[in-house]
């Protein structure tokens, strides 16, 4: 295992990834219940911008899109841990106990680093005399340990003979940090595992903040995102605040993805009748329908402020430069005749349609026919293709309607892992955000290696599956309830050589022999 990327293979994925094959958002629950625990009580409505600004500022988790908080809440809840009423999450149980674990585990870190970074700098300064000429704060020194471990810190976990490997013609700080290593390495000391340690959580925290997966940093080709219509309302900042952040923030993100937005024409005429009707309900208020415009109502607008908005709309798809669009047709050549080879390139919009009338609620049978229609056109922008990557799909519909991309998913019984052809809104900016490495760059490095080794803890199978395996072991006549005992207790004192040991997979417990508990005990 020499090529870095192959960190997403190692233990330091954690359990809980593992062996609920969840994305990396379960990786990063752990700091939300905290962050949560820190800042409410129980009965307290969680506030989802306090929550992303203590990530931000206190566990590195860099512009957290309120989307990905959104489906945090939803897990916690769940769980039990919140509850969502009113439109909002509130905490359900008390996270003092749980915060304090966290916290004492953080002052851990942060004590183990202390020291190696005082035992290296106590090391380099003994070497100024033969060879680097100058003594070294312990400021400095960090910074070089860090720069060390981003570009050789691998090694140290996986291959760490590779450090000798490190010449002082190469970079002669590199070199003594290398022969430090190697040093402590072969006396066995604390400081040692303290740096093992360190590169642990240096790992995991490239899995939660940065390797997606092995190849996170792969640009976007020519990929349009064509935007549904309530979504539009929300980019107008029409919707509630809430609403209308999240969708902010989306294209944002796009754009710093260089994906284009578009969207198609009968979504544009879409947009403009919900707000006509909104006008026609300000002028015969006895007689409302269609829905609320929440921007609209927080300004009190007149009909005659409304129909500004109306005779000024498509500047406001221009200034967010949101291109609309007709839908495709079938013909290849554009000519309007069909030939045989274009229809893998249709998805069947009647059948379509039943299906969604079936399990989507609809007011009206013009929305429908809206989605039917803008399914189909994604299909026939794709050449009725599939994609794996989301990188290379050339088209994606983007919807607040979650009920609508189950259904359709189920219509095209698509099981696999390509990419769809619709995906929420909240999906799209989660799996953005969560592929961008430069969302932690502001952030101190070695914070964010301690803040990630909150991730390394044993899941509640893993702790439950250990337990039987001991219990097994009982049957054995060397085995005493006292030595039982001892091996019971290495889930919480050993846990990380545990966890290596079963590779951080439940399935490997089934494996563990006893001269595997008497090896890790010692």
């Amino acid at each position: 295992m020499d090529n870095q990327n192959a960190l997403t293979s190692t233990a330091m994925l954690a359990a809980i990834w593992e062996q609920e094959k969840k994305d990396n958002l379960e990786l990063i629950l752990p700091f939300v219940i905290y962050s949560i625990g820190k800042n409410f009580s129980v009965g307290n409505r969680v506030d989802i911008t306090s929550i992303a600004t203590y990530l931000s500022t206190n566990l590195g988790f860099y512009d957290m899109p309120h989307s990905v908080l959104q489906k945090a809440f939803r897990r916690l809840s769940k769980r039990n841990i919140l509850e969502r009423k009113n439109l909002g999450f509130f905490l359900k149980i008390d996270l003092s106990e749980k915060c304090s674990t966290i916290d004492l585990q953080l002052q851990q870190a942060q004590k183990n680093t202390d020291e190696v970074i005082k035992a290296l700098t106590e090391y380099l300064n003994q070497q100024k005399e033969r060879f680097l000429k100058k003594d070294f704060s312990e400021k400095e020194i960090k910074n070089h340990f860090i720069e060390f471990l981003e570009t050789k810190g691998y090694f140290v976990y996986e291959k760490i003979e590779k450090l000798q490997e490190i010449s002082a013609r190469e970079n002669t700080i590199y070199y003594h940090i290398a022969q430090f290593i190697i040093a402590e390495y072969h006396k066995k000391t604390v400081v040692f595992s303290y740096i093992e340690n360190i590169v642990k959580g240096l790992l995991l925290s490239r899995v939660i903040y940065g390797y997606v997966d092995v190849t996170y940093n792969e640009k976007f080709k020519d990929v349009c995102v064509y935007v549904d219509t309530t979504l539009l309302l929300c980019i107008f900042a029409f919707k509630s605040d809430e609403q209308n952040t999240v969708a902010s923030q989306l294209v944002k993100i796009l754009f710093n993805n260089n994906i284009s937005i578009k969207c198609f024409r009968h979504n544009y005429d879409e947009v403009y009748k919900i707000i006509e009707a909104y006008k026609y309900n300000i002028l015969n208020s006895s007689n409302r329908h269609g829905q609320t415009i929440e921007y609209f109502d927080k300004l009190r607008y007149s009909a005659s402020d409304v129909e500004r908005v109306l005779r000024n709309l498509e500047d406001y798809f221009k200034e967010r430069s949101i291109e609309i669009v007709d839908t495709p047709t079938l013909s290849s050549d554009g000519s309007g005749t069909i030939v045989e080879s274009d229809f893998q390139k249709a998805i069947g919009e009647t059948e379509l349609k039943e299906h969604l009338s079936k399990k989507v609620f609809y007011k009206n049978d013009m929305a429908i026919s809206n989605d039917v229609e803008s399914i189909s056109a994604i299909h026939i922008l794709r050449q009725g293709k599939t994609f794996k990557k989301i990188e290379k799909c050339k088209a994606l519909f983007v919807t607040t309607n979650h009920s609508l991309v189950y259904a359709t998913q189920e219509f095209i019984n698509n099981t696999s892992s390509s990419v769809p052809l619709l995906i929420s809104d909240l999906e799209l900016t989660s799996l953005l955000w969560l592929k961008n490495p430069k969302r932690f760059s502001d952030f101190p490095t070695l914070k964010l290696i301690e803040s990630a080794r909150i991730s390394l803890e044993p899941t509640e199978q893993i702790r439950t599956e250990f337990i039987k395996k001991i219990e097994q072991f009982k049957n054995e006549p060397t085995v005493t309830e006292e030595r039982a005992a001892a091996y019971r207790q290495l889930i919480y004192t050993e846990k990380e050589k545990l966890m290596e040991l079963i590779d951080a997979n439940p399935e490997n417990i089934s494996n563990i022999q006893l001269a595997d508990l008497e090896d890790i005990s010692r």
